[in-house]
């Protein structure tokens, strides 16, 4: 035979980016934003999703709240180059976001987000070992054994491993679509890790 190719067939599309230099202009409010909304957030309001062990979750609201109308506009304005990079006429709206804060061993179990086409992270305040993004490959129970056996090389070329992670740094934002399964790794330090998380609803 003379020519033997693998192709990897409708993947799932992932849009990360690094937000600098504009981050640079609103990370010092940006974390004193989210400790001040933790502060003044009663426990009753605080929100018990994915979170475990010393993890927090705020409102959802956000987007709701004058407060937040910068970080606002800064979201809308990358997601939209984003958008704008990869094609033509993508319209969409945010549905809602949050702040996650997981302190010393805090993290989030395995999840995905109803309701919407595609979500994202952005990362306000991380560092090593503060806990990876870490997304499940969706075939990996229908085609475990393909996936067992490819060539090291193959998997990297092509992005077939069974797990795909993302280091939290502060300023890079990844975009998702809303039903692949994904966890935030246990938080191994004693400083926090903030990220900003929300859903988007495509409308065209």
């Amino acid at each position: 035979m003379e020519k033997i190719e693998l192709l990897p067939l409708f993947p799932s599309a992932f849009i990360y980016c690094d937000t600098r230099p504009w981050f640079d202009e609103i990370e010092e409010d940006f974390v004193k934003y989210c400790y001040e909304l933790k502060e003044n957030t009663p426990k009753s309001k605080s929100l018990h999703r994915s979170n475990r062990q010393n993890s927090w979750h705020s409102p959802d609201d956000l987007l709701r709240r004058d407060e937040f109308t910068p970080y606002k506009d800064f979201l809308i304005k990358c997601i939209s180059t984003c958008f704008n990079s990869c094609g033509e006429n993508i319209h969409y709206k945010l549905a809602n976001a949050w702040i996650m804060i997981n302190s010393k061993n805090g993290y989030n179990s395995k999840h995905v987000h109803g309701g919407c086409h595609l979500s994202g992270v952005l990362w306000i305040k991380s560092k090593k070992n503060q806990g990876n993004l870490s997304f499940e490959n969706q075939n990996t129970y229908t085609e475990h054994n393909l996936l067992e056996n490819l060539s090291p090389k193959i998997k990297d070329d092509c992005k077939m491993h069974d797990s795909y992670t993302f280091k939290p740094i502060s300023g890079r934002m990844v975009l998702f679509p809303s039903h692949c399964y994904h966890e935030v790794e246990l938080n191994k330090t004693k400083e926090d890790r903030i990220s900003l998380s929300f859903n988007i609803i495509l409308t065209s």
